[in-house]
């Protein structure tokens, strides 16, 4: 299997990722940052959306990841959408810091 050894200093099992295990990937480019959501199956089989966050640019950021399990994925869209609303009626579409 070709893939790459994702390895953190936390409590979490290594993780290896696949391009073969990628069901749908999208990205969305926001300023000096790349957010990249893909829905993927482990080795088992079982369906999870991964979010990644990378810097653009050959920035020095760290990468960020998430993950959440299928059956996850009702309750996690549901207070996204609920914090995404409050914020763009508290703020606007627009909103730069200045």
């Amino acid at each position: 299997m070709h893939g790459w050894l994702f390895t953190d200093n936390s409590s979490s099992p290594n993780i290896i990722i696949t391009m073969e295990n990628v069901i749908f990937t999208e990205s969305q480019f926001a300023g000096t940052r790349v957010y990249h959501f893909d829905a993927r199956e482990d080795v088992k089989g079982d369906p999870y959306l991964q979010i990644v966050e990378t810097p653009t640019g050959g920035g020095k950021g760290k990468r960020q990841r998430i993950f959440i399990h299928a059956n996850d994925l009702a309750k996690f869209k549901e207070t996204v959408c609920r914090v995404i609303d409050q914020c763009l009626e508290q703020f606007g579409p627009n909103v730069t810091k200045s």
